[in-house]
């Protein structure tokens, strides 16, 4: 997943759209996007997704 798409999923979850929703409209599964929040939400952010920081954890894997 690129920062891009990474930067949409945050807007969109911003926007109180569903994962299902999300994942559709970037051509993704459910558990592509599902995935990305769980593994890439970082608590010390109040438990909101960043798409940058998620970016550099995904990096750093």
């Amino acid at each position: 997943m690129n920062l891009h798409e990474r930067f949409y999923i945050e807007k969109r979850i911003i926007d109180g759209v569903t994962q299902a929703t999300i994942a559709r409209e970037l051509g993704l599964s459910r558990s592509t996007v599902s995935r990305e929040l769980k593994r890439n939400t970082d608590p010390a952010f109040h438990g909101l997704y960043s798409c940058r920081r998620a970016d550099t954890l995904a990096k750093a894997r």
